[in-house]
């Protein structure tokens, strides 16, 4: 009987360690980086419209080492906390065919290709290749300057 309740307060032990560990990552993980919107696209266009900003689009490939490259780039606390203040971000991977779809009809050729959306989802602005940290946060500066020329100009 000893042994019993030794062995189920080690499992439970080990069971709460593992869950907490796992809680923090997550947190961790939540707070760095760029968060990217899980789900399909319409819960990622509902929430930009709920939220009133544009949307990023990453789309990439897992095969790619550009894109993989690109994973650590919006790892980055700095690009995180500006992407994260400025858009609703979604990543499209063309390896799933209704994304390739979605992504071919943007005019997507190459990946990976960054797309920057106004609130209509018309693409404002469009950048394929690999870039650095400080280069992603000056694209995503084209964009916006990009939509507000836009809202002057036609008042939406």
């Amino acid at each position: 009987m000893i042994l019993r309740k030794l062995c189920f307060h080690t499992l439970r032990t080990s069971l709460l360690s593992v869950v907490l560990i796992l809680l923090l990552t997550a947190f961790t993980n939540e707070r760095e980086g760029t968060r990217f919107v899980d789900g399909n696209w319409g819960v990622a266009a509902k929430i930009a419209r709920d939220v009133d900003k544009p949307i990023f689009v990453f789309v990439g490939a897992t095969y790619c080492n550009f894109s993989q490259r690109m994973e650590y780039v919006f790892g980055n606390r700095e690009v995180g906390t500006f992407f994260n203040q400025h858009f609703t971000c979604k990543k499209l991977n063309t390896e799933n065919p209704l994304h390739n779809f979605r992504a071919s009809n943007w005019g997507v050729s190459s990946v990976p290709t960054f797309l920057f959306l106004d609130k209509h989802r018309n693409v404002i602005h469009k950048v394929s290749g690999y870039r650095n940290a400080q280069q992603m946060v000056d694209e995503a500066n084209v964009a916006l300057r990009k939509m507000e020329d836009e809202r002057r100009r036609y008042g939406n």
